[in-house]
């Protein structure tokens, strides 16, 4: 079995993009979410957005996915407001994404990635009743969470990242959910995103461990 590395960014965009398409797609379409949401491009923003959108008002959930739109569920998560959230959000992805894109296999990390977007964009809607909304941090999370599990029940080591991003991370989150933020930005963070995100990464992670374990007997 060829030894996992991670593919050092100088090695050029295309070789890159044959060994991590998932997260660079990710990455290509957030920044495409930020600019669309920096040129106000209501039209195209509203086809990302949680819930379809009927004049002033959004209908259901249900009656949205009865329209068949169902990528709703997901795109949330391309939608980014500011610099600061494209940025934090990018070099995360892109520094643990890799890792697990590697590890996975590109479908399924591309599963992993469509699970734990769903599950936090849910989450958000369902604590909130907001449908206006979005980050990649929940998916981040859920990242964290895989590799929080993985790096204790199954070791791999691409997964091995310092304890302290781990811990980082985890204030963090306990931060923004304090409101602080919230206070002192004038921002509102999808904290429900990156709970619902975090959990449905350390569930898949728990899976992928116990599947790791079984291989090796």
């Amino acid at each position: 079995t060829p030894k996992k590395s991670l593919s050092p960014v100088k090695s050029g965009l295309m070789t890159n993009l044959k060994i991590y398409p998932v997260t660079l797609a990710m990455l290509m379409f957030s920044v495409i979410g930020f600019i669309l949401l920096e040129l106000n491009s209501v039209y195209f923003v509203e086809w990302l957005i949680f819930l379809q959108p009927q004049g002033n008002q959004f209908l259901s959930l249900g009656e949205t996915l009865n329209n068949g739109q169902i990528w709703r569920l997901f795109t949330p998560a391309f939608l980014h407001f500011g610099i600061f959230h494209i940025v934090f959000n990018g070099l995360w992805l892109w520094d643990l994404g890799r890792r697990l894109e590697i590890v996975q296999g590109v479908w399924p990390y591309l599963l992993t990635v469509i699970v734990i977007a769903v599950t936090g964009n849910v989450s958000q809607y369902l604590w909130s009743g907001n449908a206006y909304f979005g980050g990649m941090s929940g998916v981040v999370y859920g990242l964290v969470g895989y590799i929080a599990v993985r790096k204790y029940c199954a070791p791999d080591p691409l997964l091995n990242i310092p304890n302290g991003i781990i811990i980082f991370m985890l204030t963090w989150l306990v931060i923004c959910m304090s409101g602080v933020l919230e206070l002192l930005l004038g921002v509102g963070i999808a904290n429900s995103a990156h709970v619902g995100g975090l959990i449905a990464g350390m569930l898949i992670g728990a899976l992928a461990s116990l599947r790791a374990r079984l291989n090796k007997h």
